[in-house]
């Protein structure tokens, strides 16, 4: 609900002290609570909204995996950008460990190629990762 609500604070205190966002995997990671507040900045704010549509869901004291669609609109085009993805989250207790995405940045690179100057634009800003 943090990412619906946009809220950063919120968002990086469901997170444990030592915790890491590896998203995609295979990407950097961003671990403890300054690197994920930039990981916040840079993919989860700019977005104009983003909705997570969850297909299936797998769910232990300690493990949770969803498979979803997460459905975002970007400053590049009104039009809602798609991605399939498994999610993975960790947890110690209530906190969040760690949390892996797993998708194909292929599809998102294309949609945005297909958008033009803004697209490669939007991609320029997210190619420093």
């Amino acid at each position: 609900m943090a990412v619906l609500r946009k809220d950063q604070r919120e968002w990086v205190s469901l997170f444990a002290e030592d915790a890491f966002v590896e998203d995609p995997v295979g990407a950097a990671r961003y671990r403890g609570p300054r690197r994920l507040a930039a990981f916040w900045r840079v993919f989860i704010a700019p977005q104009q909204s983003i909705v997570f549509r969850p297909h299936r869901e797998f769910v232990t004291p300690s493990v949770v995996v969803r498979q979803v669609t997460i459905e975002t609109v970007t400053p590049v085009s009104p039009q809602p950008l798609p991605v399939e993805a498994i999610l993975e989250y960790r947890l110690r207790g209530e906190v969040i460990t760690s949390m892996r995405a797993f998708w194909n940045p292929r599809g998102p690179v294309v949609w945005h190629l297909r958008r033009g100057a803004r697209g490669l634009w939007g991609l320029i800003r997210h190619g420093g990762r």
